[in-house]
């Protein structure tokens, strides 16, 4: 949803948000990004939009293997984070390229010199397969775990940056700053009934995590009390309040939970 502040500043969303399609497959996948909007960021929405497409190839392709767990172990630290990395930049200086090229020349002064920074954006991406939880993040936003007796619980630790200030996929080497988590499921792991992943606008939007953990708790129930079609529905209008109330800024919320 895109945030109050970008709407009274006439700023367009610089979130990006995808859901792997789901039919015939045995793993959920989704992925949110946030394009940091700042004037040394012209781009960043188109950053974010690359970010999660891109992410969420390369994982489901890794995800079609015949082992995806072991797969994922042995790639999650160095080999899928720098494929994620290279691939984005690639495709960011294309698209420059292409947009220096569409303008005229008198124009080309315009635009500002390439840098992968004109698109920087965070990225985490979100997986629940058969015996597996799998979550990805550069820079700030959440990811959050419902267990079965509503409780909430972050998947990964929440990021802790002075300002403003995150990591990003247009620094140099930005896969070392890469995290990951693979948290088995089996009998002494149950597997949590709902996954919450955001950009940090939703978290940014209270007082502390405590509340926000809450938010997601309360999510939780509301589905289990009246079923998805009712989250659908009325997901946008309480992020569109939440952004109001709180941050300002653009919110995206993926959500992936146990069938009824």
């Amino acid at each position: 949803m895109q945030g109050a502040t970008h709407i009274r500043q006439d700023k367009i969303c610089q979130d990006a948000l995808f859901i792997h399609p789901v039919q015939g497959k045995d793993f959920a996948l989704a992925c949110v990004a946030d394009g940091h909007g700042s004037d040394r960021c012209p781009y960043s929405d188109e950053g974010a939009a690359a970010a999660v497409k891109i992410a969420a190839d390369i994982l489901a392709e890794l995800l079609e293997s015949d082992d995806p767990k072991n797969m994922l172990a042995a790639q999650k630290d160095i080999r899928l984070p720098r494929l994620i990395e290279a691939i984005w930049k690639e495709t960011v200086q294309t698209a420059y390229e292409r947009k220096a090229e569409a303008q005229p020349p008198e124009e080309n002064g315009e635009i500002p010199p390439f840098s992968y920074e004109l698109y920087g954006t965070t990225l985490l991406a979100l997986v629940a397969a058969p015996g597996f939880v799998f979550a990805l993040q550069i820079g700030d936003g959440d990811i959050v775990a419902i267990d079965p007796d509503g409780s909430a619980r972050y998947v990964l630790p929440p990021c802790d940056h002075p300002g403003n200030e995150t990591e990003s996929l247009c620094m140099e080497d930005s896969w070392k700053y890469v995290r990951t988590q693979l948290i088995p499921i089996d009998s002494t792991q149950p597997a949590p009934h709902m996954l919450l992943l955001s950009t940090d606008g939703y978290a940014n939007s209270f007082v502390d995590s405590a509340g926000f953990l809450k938010a997601g708790a309360d999510i939780y129930r509301l589905w289990r009390e009246n079923g998805r079609a009712y989250i659908e529905e009325n997901l946008p209008g309480w992020l569109s309040q939440t952004s109001a109330d709180g941050s300002g800024d653009d919110i995206s919320v993926a959500i992936i939970a146990q069938s009824e």
